[in-house]
């Protein structure tokens, strides 16, 4: 079976190449970021643990550390940092990270693919007090969250290249400048888990 899953990854990877219009720029030239939904399993509340230093955008409040507490209640968004107290309430935040660099922190949260890491910014709005959450990440970021799940940490390295460069490419025609988000976060476009940093080889 692995040999089959090798021989359909090189297959996309043909087809990819004959999609993707090739030039002398860089492949992801001009895009910075891909926006990907979370599947939060209809969540009114999260409970987020902060890595590094983050601002939360509307009420132009930094945090550092510690855990945020994100509720939703009709289409009004809440919230509260545990040694800050309550940051902010209103129809929808935006909480940027201070340093983009992969090693400079990260949010932990639950969500359908179960607790995990994200890079990256975010965006969260609630409609019947369900709460819908974007992470919009810089791309190559976002690549290690789809790679080391499409495929695994333990697969060869030409493979894990394969499957990084079929990964960049279908994103790559996913993103768009209308919507509130590009791509899922499950296998109906490409599997993304986040960040795990022990996951080395990819």
């Amino acid at each position: 079976t692995r040999a089959r899953r090798m021989f359909a990854t090189l297959i996309v990877l043909l087809l990819l190449a004959l999609l993707v219009p090739t030039s002398s720029a860089p492949a992801d030239s001009g895009v910075q970021f891909v926006r990907v939904l979370l599947s939060t399993e209809s969540a009114k509340s999260m409970t987020i643990t902060v890595k590094g230093t983050y601002t939360l955008a509307q009420a132009q409040r930094t945090f550092t550390n510690g855990t945020l507490t994100v509720t939703g209640s009709g289409t009004t968004v809440s919230v509260s940092h545990s040694s800050e107290g309550q940051l902010y309430t209103g129809s929808g935040v935006t909480i940027e990270r201070a340093n983009l660099s992969r090693d400079a922190g990260y949010l932990t949260m639950k969500t359908a693919a179960g607790t995990r890491n994200y890079l990256g910014n975010f965006s969260f709005s609630a409609y019947n007090g369900v709460l819908t959450v974007i992470n919009r990440v810089p791309f190559s970021h976002y690549l290690y969250g789809v790679v080391g799940y499409e495929m695994s940490n333990t697969f060869p390295l030409e493979a894990l290249k394969a499957q990084s460069l079929a990964a960049k490419g279908y994103a790559l025609l996913k993103i768009k400048s209308t919507g509130s988000y590009d791509i899922g976060d499950t296998a109906d476009d490409q599997v993304y888990k986040g960040y795990d940093p022990s996951y080395q080889n990819v």
